[in-house]
């Protein structure tokens, strides 16, 4: 890593590139378990016919299924393992998980929360949204600092309310 003098024009601290290498989450596959848990409760003690209950117990296991299958596949290509975010450049590349590093053309949402940040993208190659859902647990303290001022600060461009772009 090449480092620049403090007298280079170039140099900024505030501006320096935010390098994240996320770690296999555990609190969010416990949170979204444990929700499922809880509608489960809610549909057997709703009183409904014993039709519709087995139909809506059917449908929220294949809720589970389906929202938990990133985490049980943690080594399939298509998985966010990092990123690399330029801020004075608006520049944003998402690492996956076979090496390969996607551009984000354009961001559709960011949102940074208690114990979460979210950021939906549209990425070069690739038709549908990327989403990336970030927990403090995959980060160290500095990293998950650093990210989550810049989502709130709105470090990228996002799409204009009307989607019209």
């Amino acid at each position: 890593m090449r480092i620049l003098p403090e007298s280079s024009a170039s140099y900024s601290s505030a501006f320096s590139p935010l390098d994240l290498s996320f770690r296999r989450s555990l609190r969010l596959p416990a949170a979204v378990a444990t929700a499922h848990l809880v509608a489960a409760a809610v549909l057997i003690g709703s009183g409904l016919p014993v039709f519709t209950l087995v139909v809506a117990l059917i449908a929220l296991l294949v809720s589970l299924y389906y929202v938990l299958s990133p985490w049980r596949y943690s080594g399939r290509d298509e998985l966010v393992t990092g990123l690399i975010w330029y801020p004075d450049r608006d520049v944003l590349l998402f690492c996956m998980a076979d090496g390969s590093r996607l551009k984000v053309e354009e961001t559709l949402s960011m949102a940074a929360v208690p114990g979460l940040v979210a950021i939906s993208v549209i990425t070069e190659k690739r038709v549908r949204p990327v989403w990336l859902v970030v927990t403090p647990d995959q980060l160290d303290s500095a990293g998950w600092r650093r990210l989550k001022i810049m989502v709130e600060w709105g470090g990228f461009v996002q799409r204009e309310a009307s989607g019209q772009g």
